[in-house]
């Protein structure tokens, strides 16, 4: 009998609920996967598709930030591009950004990579952009500051 994407995403929350400080990470990638089977078996148009990728980026990034595994902040910031370009409203989108900025700034940070640092200010910046009048806009506007100092030309970069 097939799982209907509402008992795989409950599936998904209930598995991510069970993590905690110090918690096993196979737990997470449970979770991300669970997230991901839950949006693939929901309906194209339905915006909880982009929700629940939206909940992969964030679970693959605890999950990167536990274990530094690369493919993990790949796959993060892949299923929150894909969210990104889900959602449905500015509320949605400035989530979206946000979430996905923050992953590609935790990949930054471990890799020193440039690309990963530009495209968080640029996602980041669009999060402030995105959002609804007092919604998100202080976590966001924090985070444009902060990873944009990164970017500034006395920086390495």
């Amino acid at each position: 009998m097939a799982t209907s994407a509402r008992e795989l995403r409950q599936q998904a929350y209930d598995t991510f609920e069970r993590y905690g400080p110090g918690g096993d990470p196979g737990l997470l990638r449970a979770a991300a996967e669970l997230f991901t089977a839950a949006s693939a078996a929901t309906p194209a148009g339905d915006p909880q598709r982009g929700v629940d990728l939206d909940h992969v980026c964030i679970v693959l990034r605890v999950y990167f930030d536990v274990t530094k595994e690369l493919w993990a902040a790949e796959q993060a910031a892949g299923a929150g591009r894909s969210a990104l370009g889900l959602a449905i409203d500015r509320e949605r989108a400035a989530a979206a950004a946000t979430h996905l900025g923050i992953a590609l700034y935790a990949r930054h940070q471990v890799t020193d990579e440039r690309e990963p640092l530009r495209e968080a200010v640029h996602v980041l910046r669009r999060a402030v952009a995105e959002c609804p009048f007092g919604a998100l806009l202080p976590l966001s506007a924090r985070r444009v500051g902060f990873v944009a100092q990164e970017c500034t030309p006395t920086s390495r970069w």
